[in-house]
Order: C-alpha cells, then structure tokens, then sequence
C-alpha cells in the first residue's frame, strides 16, 4: 500500500490544475512591481536605507498574506467533507486519521506554499541594493514560512472538530489571532518576554539586523515554538478526526430546540415581508459577536482618543487604526454577502426559490434586508462615535487657535473617509453576492470580492494621489453598478449553469450517418 495514499493523490489532482501555476506567476509578477513601485519613491533616499525601506515594505505586506492563508484555505477543508458526507467513506477503508488529514492539508496548503515561494525572489531584491544582509533575508523568510505553516495547521484542527463552516471560520480566525495579536500585547503590556514566543510574529518582528543582535535567543525561540505547536494542531487533528466526524444526538437535539415566541413570531413578519430575508436571517449569532466587537472598537476608540489630546502622532495611529476597522468591517460585509448566496447554492435553495413566483429583484431585496438588518444598527453606532470624536478634536483645535485651516482640512479627511467606507460597504455587498453566486466555494468568492474592491484599489492609489479620493469613490460606484446590473439580468443563469448540458463540439454537430432500408 502507498503511504500517505491521499497525499499522493492530492498531489497528483492539484498538479494538474492551473491555477497551481498562475498563482506563482501573478504572485511574483505583483511583489516584483510592488518592489520596483517603492523603489520609485524612495530612490532618492541614502543608499543604505533603500534596501531596508523595500524590505520593510515588502515583508509587511507578505505578513498578512501569509497568516491569514489558513483562514482561506484549510478552516473549511475537513468540516466540507463533514457537510457532504463523503468523510465516512473514508474511514470505512483501512486509512487512518493522519492520511486523511495530512492529504487534506497537503492539498489544501499547495497553493499557498507555492505563492510563498513566488515572493522569495521579490524579497532578494533589498539585498542588491544594500542595506540588507544576506543574513536578515533568510531570518525573514523563515519567519514567513513558519507563519504560513502555523496558519495551515491551525485552520486545520478547527476544521477537524467543526461541521458549520461559519463556525469553522470564527474558530480559525480567533485562533489565529489570539496567537498573533493577543498574545504579542498581552506579552508587551505584562512585560513578560517568554510569553511573546509562542506567536509567531516575534520572530518576524525580530528578523531585522538591530532587533535579532540585542536578542539573538529570541529569534530561535519564536521560530521553533510556534513550529512545535503547528505540529500539535496536525496531531490533535489526526486523533480528533476519527472520533468527532459523526453527527452526535446531542448536536441534533441542540438544533431542534424550539425558538423563544418573540423570536418565531419575528421570523414569521420576515416570512411575510420576503420570503429569502426569512432565509438569510437564520444565523442570528452574528448580530451578537457584531455588536461586541463594535462596541470594544468605539470604548476604545474613545479611550485612546482621551489619552492622546496631546499627541498629533498618536491622533494619527488612532486615525489609521479605523481605516483599519473600517476595511476589517468591509471585509465582513463581504463575507456574508458571498455566504449566503454560496449556501444556499449548495443546499439547492436558489433553485426552489427560481421555482416559486418570485421575481429575481425579490430574491435580491430579501437579501439587501437580511445584510441591512444584521450591520446597520452597528455600523451607525460605529460612524456616530467617529463623528463625535471629530468634532470634540474640532472644537479643542479652535479654543487652542490652530486655525481655521486645520479644521477644514480635518473635515474634508473625515467626509471622505465616511464616504469611502458607505460606498465601499454597497459595492462589496453587490459584488459579494455575485461572486458567491458564480463561484464553486465561498472562499473563492470572498477572495475575489476583497481582491477587486479593496486591496488592488489601494495598491494603485499611490501612482494617482492626486485623483486619488476621487478614484476611490468612482472604483466603488463602477463595482457596485456592475455587480448589480449582472445579478439583475444574468441572476437565473448563473444560478442554474452548473445543470446546462455541455457545450458540443464541431465533430458533435456532424449529422448522423443515414440509415439504408434493406431492398
């Protein structure tokens, strides 16, 4: 017998695929513009800090590409399975935990491993042009291949012991970040450096020349301890599979639990309204864990803000932190509009809604109405705590009589940021709905509504700043009328392609040879 029989096979499946290979392409093909675009900017910089400023750059943006890798591709690997049923089938041969989930992983971190390795010669470019040893090189790229590895690993065990692939996606991203951002600050606020080492971004933060010097030790320590606990994820995956794969009754008589009366009765006024509002409406959690999370962006929005009045530089780390929130929120926004669309593909839903009388502007507003009921209310909380913010630091900048130019600067940056972020929130949502529709799986689809719409944008605006406001409102009004005009007049094809015969061929087309009547 082969070892490792679904590795084997895996391999052997995704070699044959292309877009095994034109993701190393375009991967390489955007660090290396990437590369060439910072070096026009600081070409005019001291010879010793242009190969350091590059590096810089381009390790933090590989840094997020790494870590949330597991998140796209391994957190619904396993539970996928669990949801089609075609796990069972698997252990009714003689394979064990670890061939499936190791052929799993293999698979499903392929792709990744590649696009990882497609950087490395974009990151060799610094070296050339000095300021960078040889030495800081590789310390990054092993950090960056440790963290892509924990990432995998880590989606994969939540994957092995969820089934819903929401859930599977929460675990892995709270996962993740407890072991890359919770664990980093706790470590920083506590002042206990040993705690530090088990997340893997202290061993990128650490793969500069200056910061490996003063603690060599640490370096080391970051590297192999979150290897060690990749390895564990793998194992615990590998124990847990066999034993957690079936549906227990608990779970099943968890889920026939009758809801509260407000709650049905609810649900029934949705059912009446729009009939696909009722449907994308189920997941109720969300709304609960959306509410938590804004409402500990706003307290310590306003703390942060309270305890830096006096600081222009930490009024501007506050500023750039809700971008962040913001492209965070769109990215949500994002998520659940490809989601539901994506399941209820699966679950052949979209097919009995096509059945029914309802038109497919319907089908659309119910889903308009489930993601305006689940982000509005929160989203204004979060835009109300921003503006009152403004104009308190408005107000404080007239009594202390910084001028009247400060302040409408401060007011225009804010307009357009507050416009930026509602149009950015329609056009992920319109794009995210078709993608969810026309994709095979809802990370395909999230993958290319977060690519389009926010992140290749804000790779080009530094080439136009000058238009650049202005771009970045006209980028969303073209996505967002694009997305609609397709789900408006292409809705039914899209979601009944996959049931269209193949298309013919010319040798298909040939008419068929005539048949002689015996004389």
């Amino acid at each position: 017998m082969t070892f490792l029989p679904i590795v084997d096979r895996e391999l052997r499946e995704r070699a044959r695929w292309r877009s095994t290979y034109w993701v190393r392409g375009l991967v390489a093909f955007f660090a290396t513009a990437i590369a060439a675009f910072v070096l026009m900017f600081i070409a005019a910089a001291a010879p010793g800090m242009v190969g350091k400023a590059t590096l810089q750059t381009l390790a933090w943006l590989a840094f997020p590409f790494v870590v949330l890798e597991g998140l796209r591709n391994t957190a619904d690997s396993l539970s996928e399975e669990k949801r089609e049923g075609t796990l069972g089938l698997l252990f009714l041969t003689d394979l064990k935990g670890y061939d499936v989930v190791l052929g799993k992983f293999f698979a499903s971190s392929l792709t990744s491993f590649y696009a990882l390795l497609a950087m490395v010669p974009a990151l060799a470019i610094p070296v050339l042009l000095g300021g960078v040893t040889g030495a800081e090189f590789w310390r990054l790229v092993l950090a960056l291949i440790n963290a892509l590895f924990f990432s995998l690993t880590a989606g994969t065990f939540i994957s092995s012991i969820s089934r819903d692939e929401r859930r599977a996606w929460a675990g892995t991203f709270a996962l993740i970040g407890l072991f890359v951002i919770a664990i980093p600050a706790l470590a920083s606020a506590l002042r206990v450096s040993w705690l530090s080492t088990w997340s893997p971004f202290t061993a990128f933060r650490l793969h500069g020349a200056n910061s490996y010097d003063l603690n060599p030790q640490m370096y080391w320590k970051a590297l192999w301890i979150p290897h060690l606990t990749s390895w564990m994820w793998l194992a615990l995956a590998s124990f847990l599979l066999p034993r957690v794969w079936q549906e227990s009754g608990r779970r099943t008589e968890r889920r026939r639990v009758r809801e509260p009366e407000r709650a049905r009765r609810g649900r029934n006024e949705m059912l009446a309204v729009n009939p696909v509002w009722w449907l994308t409406s189920r997941h109720t959690h969300q709304r609960a864990w959306l509410w938590l999370v804004v409402s500990a962006i706003a307290i310590l929005g306003v703390a942060s803000w309270l305890g830096s009045l006096n600081s222009p530089t930490a009024l501007w780390t506050i500023f750039g932190c809700f971008i962040a929130v913001h492209l965070a929120l769109a990215v949500w926004v994002g998520f659940e509009a490809c989601n539901s669309f994506a399941e209820a593909r699966s679950t052949g839903a979209i097919e009995l809604l096509l059945s029914t009388p309802l038109h497919v502007r319907q089908i659309l507003r119910g889903q308009h109405l489930a993601l305006r009921e689940l982000f509005m209310r929160p989203l204004l909380l979060l835009l109300a705590v921003e503006l009152c913010m403004v104009v308190a630091q408005i107000w404080l900048m007239t009594n202390k009589g910084t001028g009247a130019f400060g302040s409408v600067m401060l007011i225009l940056m804010l307009g357009f940021c507050l416009v930026w972020f509602v149009l950015d929130l329609f056009a992920v949502a319109e794009v995210g709905m078709w993608y969810g529709l026309t994709s095979q799986k809802p990370t395909q689809a999230l993958t290319k509504t977060v690519l389009f719409v926010l992140i290749l944008p804000l790779l080009f605006l530094p080439c136009c700043y000058m238009v650049g406001p202005g771009l970045m409102v006209a980028k969303s009004v073209i996505f967002f009328t694009w997305a609609q005009s397709k789900l408006e007049n292409e809705f039914r094809r899209a979601a009944t392609e996959r049931y269209d015969l193949p298309r013919t061929t010319k040798w298909m087309r040939r008419a068929p040879p005539r048949l002689r009547m015996p004389q």
